[in-house]
């Protein structure tokens, strides 16, 4: 599971430019004054499947990253398919 996010984060940067400012609003530590990064969620991911559990927090960043990759795909703008990706997975 680490995996498919890590994959999710590699397009989403490569090829549609995704930035902490992005990533911060599909995180669940998005609203704390120490936020969240790529890079931090890229080595948290590092620590293994365990750090993944179906349903729980960065399960739901995983599913939020697909939704925003989905609908960027089919010509939504960033704040289009940010806001998609929350409606579908609420925090």
């Amino acid at each position: 599971m680490p995996q498919e996010t890590l994959d999710l984060l590699n397009v989403l940067e490569s090829q549609w430019g995704m930035t902490d400012h992005h990533f911060v609003q599909v995180h669940h530590f998005g609203d704390r004054p120490q936020g969240a990064s790529i890079a931090t969620h890229r080595a948290y991911c590092a620590t293994g499947p365990a750090a993944f559990h179906p349903g729980a927090q960065n399960d739901r960043v995983k599913r939020r990253l697909r939704v925003c990759l989905q609908r960027l795909q089919v010509g939504d703008d960033w704040d289009a398919a940010i806001a998609a990706a929350l409606a579908a997975c609420p925090m």
